[in-house]
């Protein structure tokens, strides 16, 4: 009970669909690099009167053939879940997964130079 209390609304649950493939999709990937195709983003919020209400706020599906998700994934799931530090709410994620999905696009330079641009 005391950690539910310590949650800050809105809250945000986020669950990613991933391959790491022995033989890269894509040039320039080494084998079984993570490759984030899809993601979804659900939102839960507590309205006036103290009850809550919980909606599918976004989602990503990379189907472009040939090209290499990462960026596309990274910048929807920036776009749906970065104002969280600034506007406030908790973030749920099955933390073994996603902490390391987000651990290996966090470590590529494409995406660290991505986030810093998107940033200012």
């Amino acid at each position: 009970k005391r950690e539910m209390a310590s949650w800050e609304y809105p809250l945000h649950f986020i669950d990613f669909e991933t391959t790491s493939p022995a033989i890269p999709y894509y040039f320039g990937v080494s084998p079984y690099s993570v490759a984030a195709f899809q993601f979804s983003h659900h939102k839960m919020i507590r309205t006036d009167d103290g009850s809550v209400e919980v909606h599918h706020a976004n989602e990503f599906l990379h189907t472009e053939n040939g090209s290499n998700p990462n960026e596309n994934f990274t910048k929807a799931l920036f776009n749906a879940i970065g104002d969280v530090p600034t506007n406030g709410g908790t973030v749920f994620r099955w933390s073994a997964h996603e902490n390391t999905v987000l651990s290996s696009l966090l470590s590529s330079s494409e995406i660290s130079c991505l986030l810093s641009v998107e940033e200012h």
